[in-house]
């Protein structure tokens, strides 16, 4: 099974992103391989600009884990560990045109980005006005806001160029439905 760095992390929020659950991630940190490296920094500089200083410091290095383990905490008494096998999912078929993804979002429905960076923000009056797409994965999305970087989760994981689509149609409605309801 091709399993792809960066998508085997397991995330349960609310809509505000609040955790529900604990998830501790056992595993070894590794050096990012050589072919991985420019793509691991795109993607971090991504979300994280203000760290492109440190990338010409010291031994500056890209690491991942590479999971051994899961440990889920639902709540008193239902805590067990998860197997590889029963967590980690194959590459989704867009992995390499996420970029194309992300930009398509930005240039072309930027509209739309605000509309759902304002639902997940949650309704208060002084919600963003601005966003701009900065990641996407299988199990949602990235997206910068005059008031931070929010992560916003698909109802469903999205492995095909089809279902990811389909995942930002589903939230684009939702978000406008929720905004004229105000």
């Amino acid at each position: 099974m091709n399993r792809a760095p960066g998508y085997g992390d397991w995330r349960v929020d609310t809509p505000l992103g609040v955790p529900i659950r604990r998830i501790t991630v056992v595993g070894d940190a590794v050096p990012v391989p050589p072919e991985h490296v420019e793509s691991a920094g795109d993607r971090y500089f991504r979300l994280l600009p203000e760290s492109r200083a440190y990338q010409g410091t010291h031994d500056f290095s890209f690491f991942w884990i590479e999971p051994k383990r899961v440990r889920h905490i639902a709540g008193f008494g239902q805590i067990f560990w998860v197997e590889p096998e029963d967590w980690l999912a194959p590459a989704p078929d867009w992995q390499a045109g996420e970029a194309g993804i992300v930009e398509h979002m930005n240039t072309d429905h930027a509209d739309a980005v605000l509309s759902i960076a304002t639902l997940l923000w949650g309704e208060t009056p002084s919600g963003p006005t601005e966003a701009e797409l900065l990641a996407v994965d299988p199990e949602g999305f990235h997206v910068r806001t005059d008031k931070g970087v929010l992560y916003g989760s698909f109802e469903e994981r999205a492995s095909t160029t089809e279902e990811i689509r389909a995942a930002f149609v589903q939230l684009t409605s939702t978000s406008r439905r929720a905004s004229s309801a105000r």
